[in-house]
């Protein structure tokens, strides 16, 4: 039974390994000319928010972010859907003001967190990549959000 356990955890190590994400190391997509700047398909895919400005999201929450290679942007704010646009020009990330929702009603904790999103969000003028983890800032270096990467 020993031999069997055994043999079952180094196949699943093998595997978590195989599909472990390689995120760069250190990339930046920003206003600034001294840091590197990353292309808009670096940010391609899905992300699980995990805090909202320095506030961690709720335990469990389904916030996410998806940035779509031809510049759209979607996501689950935290109860509501959500979409908009999204683009990368000289190294500055814009993110649209004007961001659509479903108006859906859920626990108000999270339509408070869901609200700080929509605040924070299109404020955002740069993007930190850090072993597949974003961190999006604003005009003052300040973080609008930390995202993992799922997809």
């Amino acid at each position: 039974m020993k031999f069997i356990s055994l043999g079952a955890g180094m196949i699943l190590s093998t595997m978590l390994l195989a599909c472990q994400y390689n995120a760069p190391s250190t990339t930046s997509v920003s206003s600034s000319e001294s840091t590197p700047t990353a292309s808009a398909e670096e940010l391609t895919g899905t992300w699980h928010i995990e805090s909202i400005g320095e506030r961690p999201v709720i335990d469990h929450s389904p916030a996410r972010i998806q940035f779509l290679a031809d510049g759209r942007i979607n996501g689950n704010a935290s109860c509501n859907r959500f979409s908009g646009t999204y683009s990368v020009v000289d190294g500055k990330l814009a993110i649209s003001r004007s961001l659509i929702a479903t108006k859906m009603m859920c626990l108000p904790a999270l339509m408070q967190q869901e609200q700080h999103l929509f605040e924070v969000l299109p404020g955002a003028v740069s993007v930190t990549f850090d072993n597949g983890i974003i961190t999006l800032s604003d005009e003052q270096n300040a973080q609008v959000l930390k995202a993992a990467f799922v997809d």
